[in-house]
């Protein structure tokens, strides 16, 4: 009985462990509440980004299509180099924010050029957009969305990345709308 007891001691406390330690990224989700002036939203910024690598810009053409954070309308951008990034600092709630990633293979480049290379650094096409609000003091109050963050490139083998292309997971999209109050709801991408 004794040991019964130990044991789901020890499970309950991983548990709390566990559930403490996650995240929400849904935006306002670590927003604070109430009419306290230091919790209450005055600054919201949005940022999109995307990383790849010189060898994958080689053989595969990046479109990102994302939501201007400011008036609502659809940004197309071919990524030309392998780290981008945009953010909106002129931004009010409610709002829209997402993207539309688009891949396709460079323009006379075949699946076999790039089954073709031995080994290629390699980062899996994720782009990131994420909002942050900030309270009158400019301080971090709550911050939310979808975001990839990537310690580098690892090197694959171009059957690898091709496979990978192949299977659809080089093309996303994501779509976020957010209330007044910084709550946020999934959608899909139109």
């Amino acid at each position: 009985m004794k040991k019964t007891m130990m044991t789901l001691a020890a499970v309950l406390c991983c548990a709390l462990a566990f559930t403490a330690c996650q995240k929400d990224n849904t935006p306002g989700g670590d927003t604070p509440s109430g009419n306290d002036p230091d919790t209450q939203i005055a600054k919201v910024v949005v940022e999109y980004s995307f990383q790849t690598t010189r060898a994958m810009l080689q053989y595969f053409d990046f479109n990102l299509e994302y939501l201007d954070a400011t008036n609502g309308s659809k940004v197309s951008e071919k990524i030309v180099s392998a780290d981008f990034k945009v953010e909106y600092t002129a931004v009010k709630l409610p709002l829209e924010m997402g993207y539309n990633l688009t891949t396709t293979l460079k323009a006379g480049k075949t699946l076999d050029d790039v089954k073709a290379v031995e080994t290629m650094d390699y980062i899996l096409p994720s782009p990131s957009a994420w909002i942050y609000f900030y309270n009158k003091d400019g301080k971090l109050i709550g911050e939310g969305g979808v975001r990839v963050t990537v310690s580098g490139p690892v090197p694959a083998s171009g059957t690898k990345v091709a496979q990978r292309f192949e299977e659809g997971h080089f093309s996303k999209s994501y779509l976020q709308s957010v209330d007044a109050n910084g709550n946020g709801t999934h959608g899909e991408w139109k």
